[in-house]
């Protein structure tokens, strides 16, 4: 594997165009700049890039699909961090519903100051 050589926000999106995303000039140009400062090339691109990809392109010739434009990347990326952002929500109410009844009968069969007394444990 080649080393990665740092690349300005100008470059990263000059690669981009290359391999066939539309970025349109202009305020739309400094729009992406703004996305990647603040969301990672890496995150949005390598993230995501596989659904937009020619199938029989060799990994080092990457190239888009027609039509494949920078908005439709960052859309899937957004979308992708909403419902993990959901899923995080419903994850810790579980695990705080969990921890509640564990707590709750633990402190049932051991004594609500218990749970310190390593007799209560089984540590085989």
């Amino acid at each position: 594997m080649k080393n990665k050589e740092f690349k300005t926000y100008h470059q990263l999106i000059d690669i981009l165009s290359e391999r066939g995303i539309q970025i349109e000039d202009g305020i739309h140009e400094n729009s992406v700049i703004r996305i990647l400062e603040k969301e990672n090339y890496y995150n949005i691109i390598n993230g995501y890039k596989d659904l937009f990809l020619i199938d029989n392109c060799p990994s080092e010739d990457e190239k888009y699909k027609q039509g494949t434009s920078f908005n439709e990347v960052y859309a899937l990326y957004i979308f992708d961090r909403e419902i993990r952002h959901i899923y995080l929500k419903y994850l810790l109410m579980v695990e705080n519903s969990f921890k509640t009844v564990l707590s709750h009968e633990f402190s049932r069969l051991y004594g609500h100051d218990n749970y310190l007394t390593i007799a209560n444990f089984n540590t085989t």
